[in-house]
């Protein structure tokens, strides 16, 4: 297997951005949502699973799954989430387990929103956190999802707090940089985790 690096990070923080970052670099990205988007969208046994546990009415009319409002219903309740998480989880990390070994870069990139709270960090050999501003981060949940700030805060309370996040981070951007100085911080790590990889 290679060097695998997680990069995690709360709602909207910037991960998909990092990553496109690594991306440009050469470095292939596996990502823990598209899996899930995967899942819910194409696995038969899951829709139907979740279809049997929320009901009928979180089906669209071409069959498919009201993700919007599943997504709100989670965000409201704690049990709802959980279900969700023990059904998935497991898929996702055979998924990702998978897809490591199909990796060709000198290292890989597994962006994975729920490292630490799904114990997902034995998939990877180094923690990369994308940390931001809570007030910035309210902003762009809201600005992204076109929703309020209850809503928004909402959506932070239901994840790991960052400071919790942070302490089990090997590296952290801080994401309010200009995309130019981004860029420069990533080549940056880029340099090391091809060392640390040369060295696995």
């Amino acid at each position: 297997m290679p060097f695998t690096v997680g990069l995690t990070g709360g709602i909207a923080c910037g991960k998909s951005t990092v990553a496109r970052l690594f991306q440009e670099l050469g470095i292939n990205v596996i990502d823990a949502d598209e899996i899930v988007r995967e899942l819910i969208t194409k696995d038969a046994e899951i829709i139907s699973a979740i279809l049997k546990y929320f009901g009928p009415q979180y089906q669209l009319n071409d069959g498919s799954l009201d993700r919007k409002s599943l997504r709100e219903k989670i965000f409201s309740s704690s049990d709802d989430k959980a279900f969700l998480e023990k059904l998935l989880h497991p898929r996702v990390r055979e998924e990702l387990v998978n897809s490591k070994r199909a990796i060709s870069s000198p290292y890989g990139i597994l962006v994975i929103p729920l490292l630490i709270e799904a114990n997902m960090k034995n998939l990877v050999d180094r923690v990369l956190v994308v940390d931001l501003p809570q007030d910035l981060q309210l902003q762009r949940i809201m600005n992204r999802d076109h929703i309020d700030r209850e809503q928004a805060m909402l959506a932070i309370m239901n994840q790991l707090p960052a400071s919790e996040r942070r302490l089990h981070a090997d590296d952290v951007i801080e994401n309010t940089l200009p995309v130019e100085k981004l860029k420069q911080v990533v080549a940056s790590l880029h340099q090391q985790y091809l060392q640390f990889a040369r060295a696995y």
